[in-house]
């Protein structure tokens, strides 16, 4: 009889945890569930299916600490990183999710592509990078942010962004992406077969995925932005300090002109790199982009910002 209420008890147990279980967090207020584009011809309702608001102070994102959330502990040689991630630089605490950088001193064992070799590195700053690959996916709809971006408009050397990357690539694992990022198209062309690694041309199935179909790891930067004193980058037109919304699906488009160019912008399926000088008229571009794009104006800001610059999703 014991062992029977043992059973059931664990039986309830069992139940209880998977009706509560969500990728919804239950901080979220409800009149958030559900939400429309602010593009004029969709119509259709928006149903709220991942969250995180934060809330719960103490949460680390160690590997496997968090069903959610994964803080790298490695080195960063993207783009010549000045820093080394580590997971003890990400963590929850007065209702948000905080990352901090800090000096510090790193030693590691690092590659050297062109030698084939390990040799001892070492690196003086240290950050974090949150990342949800492999836990949640997502193919479409929405995404709204919160954030806080950190230093001051005026003193350069950091570059925090927020960003999406197909699932077949994992950032900073630079040989993951290699012909696999930044587009995905899935056209069989002869000339070009060997610019995706998974492509349509491929007439035998691997790993459990179909034959006849191309995927890459596209990437969607939502925002990048850059502090620095008021002088171009190298090899660029754009100042600092700048934001940047850049799509990596159309070659060669520098500038929005008129409502057509941006429905061909985001419509097109070729490599691009988008940067702007915001400066020129914030409130124009924010409404602009907002209307052609359905971007949500959300809370952006930079602390004690001495220059106008608007923060928005596109």
């Amino acid at each position: 009889m014991s062992n029977s209420l043992l059973v059931i008890f664990l039986l309830f147990i069992l139940v209880l945890c998977q009706v509560h279980a969500s990728w919804v967090d239950p901080d979220t207020k409800e009149e958030y569930y559900s939400i429309t584009s602010n593009v004029d011809t969709d119509n259709r309702n928006y149903k709220l299916v991942f969250s995180d608001e934060f809330e719960r102070d103490g949460r680390t994102f160690h590997d496997g600490n968090d069903p959610r959330w994964t803080a790298l502990q490695k080195n960063d040689y993207t783009n010549d990183a000045l820093h080394y991630y580590s997971h003890d630089n990400v963590i929850t605490k007065n209702g948000v999710l905080s990352i901090h950088v800090e000096q510090k001193v790193n030693l590691y064992k690092a590659f050297d592509e062109n030698n084939k070799k390990f040799y001892a590195d070492k690196k003086y700053i240290q950050s974090g990078m949150v990342q949800g690959w492999n836990k949640f996916c997502i193919t479409g709809g929405i995404i709204e942010i919160s954030a806080k971006l950190p230093g001051e408009p005026n003193i350069g050397g950091l570059w925090p962004a927020l960003w999406l990357m197909g699932n077949l690539a994992r950032a900073t694992y630079v040989g993951s992406s290699d012909y696999m990022w930044p587009y995905s198209y899935s056209k069989c062309n002869l000339k070009r077969v060997h610019s995706q690694e998974i492509n349509a041309c491929m007439e035998v199935s691997h790993y459990g995925l179909e034959s006849g179909k191309g995927r890459g790891a596209p990437e969607i930067d939502i925002l990048e932005t850059m502090q620095g004193i008021d002088d171009k980058l190298p090899h660029t037109n754009v100042t600092r300090p700048y934001l940047s919304a850049s799509y990596q699906v159309r070659y060669n488009l520098c500038h929005f002109l008129d409502m057509q160019e941006i429905i061909e912008y985001l419509t097109c399926r070729v490599k691009c790199r988008l940067r702007q000088d915001f400066r020129r008229n914030d409130q124009f571009l924010v409404s602009y982009l907002r209307k052609a794009t359905g971007t949500r104006i959300l809370n952006m800001e930079m602390r004690q910002t001495q220059k106008s610059i608007p923060f928005f999703m596109v």
